[in-house]
Formats: structure tokens, C-alpha cells, sequence
């Protein structure tokens, strides 16, 4: 238990994005404005690492993404361009 494991050969190397909204406000938040948080971060995070996964929390967005198909579209291009598939909420 003291020597470090070895690194598998095949593994998933998943980013967590978390906006960091006060807790007051998480549903309260604007949509452009979560939007834009999460979509800079993200950006940051698969330009420095490179995942293989991307995840938001369940209340990354406060609406349901059924409801905005324009986000749901641009999110969709978003992870085509980082080439990564985004698993959110």
C-alpha cells in the first residue's frame, strides 16, 4: 500500500467543470451568464488537459436543456470543436 500503482494503459481522463455560483444564487443565475462561466472554463480546461469527458453539475444550467434547443445546438458544436462529448447534470 505504499508504492504508487501503476498508471493503466487504458483509462478515461474526465474534466470536472464547477462555476463555483454562490449557493443563494445558483438558481437564480442568468442563463447567458452560467453559460458563458461554464463555456470559458471549459475552454481553459480541455486546451490545458485534453480530456477524454467533460462533466457539468446537475445545476450548471439553471433551465432544463429541453427547453433551448438553440443551447442545445450550440453545445452540440461546442463539443465537436473540443472533440469532446459533455455529460451535464
Amino acid at each position: 500500500w505504499t508504492e504508487l500503482a501503476p498508471i493503466p494503459q487504458n483509462f478515461v481522463r474526465v474534466g470536472v467543470v464547477q462555476g463555483n455560483f454562490e449557493q443563494s444564487l445558483k438558481w437564480s443565475v442568468p442563463v447567458k451568464d452560467a453559460v458563458e462561466r461554464y463555456l470559458r472554463l471549459s475552454d481553459q480546461l480541455v486546451a490545458e488537459t485534453k480530456p477524454d469527458l467533460l462533466v457539468w453539475p446537475e445545476c450548471a444550467l439553471p433551465l432544463p436543456l429541453s427547453s433551448d434547443p438553440g443551447l442545445v445546438h450550440f453545445l452540440k458544436v461546442k463539443t465537436t470543436e473540443w472533440n469532446t462529448p459533455l455529460l451535464a447534470g
